[in-house]
């Protein structure tokens, strides 16, 4: 690997709508974040970038059962556009527009699906919320060290009830 971007910020782009994969799934969705890296002087296109999630010690309040948001590893390339996307089942949908490539940039996926009102299915009260800490590398080289909060909150479309997810940076 050659040299690396130094710095790295992100913003929240796409508010991802349960009603784009509803009645399907019951719960979810969340944001993408466009993640800017820098210094802007040099075009970082084609780098790779990798993250780590971990969830942050005694902030949960969420119920146990509740699936991990706060887990993985991903590697991004700098400059790829990206097609925000979940599983429903066995097939692959898009849940918002595709995201076209710029330079410096790449985009970040933050959501949380199910089949399943989640709250309703573990009794999680109506919201809950868990913190995540994320970094991203380039090579060995942290350029970014922050956190995001998934919130959970039950809701009803259509007289069924459902789990929404929103993320905050």
């Amino acid at each position: 690997m050659g040299a690396c971007p130094t710095s790295a910020s992100t913003s929240l782009t796409d508010t991802l709508s349960l009603t784009q994969v509803y009645p399907n799934l019951l719960s979810g969705i969340g944001n993408v974040a466009r993640v800017t890296v820098g210094p802007s002087t040099t075009n970082w296109n084609g780098e790779n970038i990798t993250e780590t999630v971990s969830s942050v010690t005694g902030t949960n309040t969420c119920p146990a059962g509740l699936p991990n948001a706060c887990s993985g590893s991903t590697t991004f390339t700098i400059g790829a556009g990206y097609q925000p996307a979940v599983k429903e089942g066995t097939n692959v949908v898009a849940v918002g527009p595709l995201l076209v490539g710029t330079t410096n940039e790449f985009f970040d996926q933050y959501s949380v699906t199910s089949n399943q009102s989640l709250l309703d299915q573990y009794g999680g009260g109506n919201s809950c919320a868990r913190k995540c800490s994320q970094q991203y590398y380039c090579g060995k080289s942290q350029i970014l060290n922050h956190t995001l909060t998934y919130t959970f909150t039950k809701s009803t479309i259509s007289g069924t009830k459902v789990t929404l997810v929103t993320v905050a940076e």
